[in-house]
């Protein structure tokens, strides 16, 4: 779960669990529809506001434009 937890926020983006829970992560998924509407879109949004070559592009500009401004 560590390696994840940057990225996944549990009950947000995604469910954070050790090995031997992944099964009651999936049923609890599968029998909450809206869980499961709720967390893929949640973790569209924190990918395209993270990880989408526009955002990141716009971040090494930024960086970029702030150490030459120095």
């Amino acid at each position: 779960t560590f390696a994840f937890s940057h990225t996944i926020k549990h009950g947000e983006t995604g469910l954070l669990c050790q090995p031997g829970e992944w099964t009651d992560a999936i049923l609890e998924i599968h029998h909450d529809p809206e869980l499961a509407k709720a967390l893929a879109e949640n973790a569209y949004e924190y990918v395209k506001n993270h990880y989408y070559p526009e955002t990141v592009i716009k971040q090494i500009e930024d960086a970029y434009d702030f150490f030459v401004q120095k």
